[in-house]
């Protein structure tokens, strides 16, 4: 009998410490969101693991699900092929976006396949590209590092990659968000 009290004040013990580790990740994970997030409301970044959430001491009236948005809606307009919603991801002094990513298709050696973009023309361009081959990119998670002035920089970020309706692939990246402007720079790497 002794050793079943034991016993129990041993699995109290364990579920005493995972209840506090499961407030201490709900209450990191609440950092990063802002309140229409905390009203319910349905948002595209919903469904998106933070895997860390440093966003204390940002500039007023800016939001980590706002850098979110602006990820989701590149990704959006990589599927669609929409210029369109390109634009509005990224700030108009945007620096560049990057894709590296072994490919089985590709003539070049190592079946590495590289894009950078420096302006919107080869942005839109690898828009359109990537909507024409059938690609889509999901965010999958995030991890922000903090808000350096007006910026805020993620890293890594992990995503899938399809093209073509083929096998998922996993990927990860980094990128930086100016508060409410959009996406200054963004590197992502498939393997």
């Amino acid at each position: 009998m002794n050793q079943n009290r034991v016993k129990s004040r041993r699995s109290s013990a364990g579920r005493s410490r995972v209840a506090a580790a499961a407030a201490v990740l709900m209450a990191v994970g609440i950092l990063a969101l802002d309140s229409t997030f905390l009203a319910g409301q349905d948002s595209p970044s919903d469904h998106v693991l933070i895997t860390r959430a440093d966003t204390l001491y940002g500039p007023s009236g800016c939001t980590a699900s706002a850098a979110i948005t602006a990820i989701q809606t590149w990704f959006d307009a990589v599927t669609r092929g929409d210029t369109t919603q390109a634009n509005r991801a990224f700030a108009p002094e945007m620096g560049w976006f990057s894709i590296m990513a072994t490919d089985p298709d590709s003539p070049n050696p190592g079946g590495r396949t590289q894009f950078a973009a420096y302006d919107r023309v080869a942005l839109y361009s690898y828009a359109k590209a990537a909507a024409g081959r059938r690609e889509s990119l999901k965010l999958l998670s995030v991890e922000f590092n903090g808000w350096r002035g007006r910026e805020l920089e993620m890293g890594p970020l992990t995503f899938e990659r399809v093209i073509s309706g083929g096998a998922a692939r996993r990927g990860t990246g980094k990128a930086a968000y100016v508060c409410g402007r959009g996406l200054i720079v963004m590197s992502l790497s498939v393997a």
